[in-house]
């Protein structure tokens, strides 16, 4: 039994740290002057999180919340009409 939790301890000790070393090789490859990092609170939570992306996800990202926004200006709230 002694062994089983060694080697699960082991294990889990290796994925932590083979996921950690993959974020971070993901990140030194991304140039970094064209970085812009900000502090964001995600969704249901009061923990600020520093959020780093480039000019051109940011531009992404809003292109895509104005076409989220105008699809459901044109076809109303998600329940609307159904069901009743």
């Amino acid at each position: 039994m002694k062994k089983y939790i060694t080697t699960l301890l082991a294990t889990l000790a290796l994925v932590g740290c083979a996921g950690n070393s993959a974020q971070t090789g993901n990140t030194a490859n991304a140039d970094r002057s064209d970085l812009v990092c900000v502090s964001e609170k995600p969704t249901g939570s009061n923990i600020a999180k520093r959020v780093c992306r480039t000019p051109a996800q940011m531009e992404l990202e809003r292109a895509r919340a104005e076409q989220a926004t105008d699809k459901l200006r044109r076809t109303g709230s998600a329940g609307e009409g159904q069901g009743q």
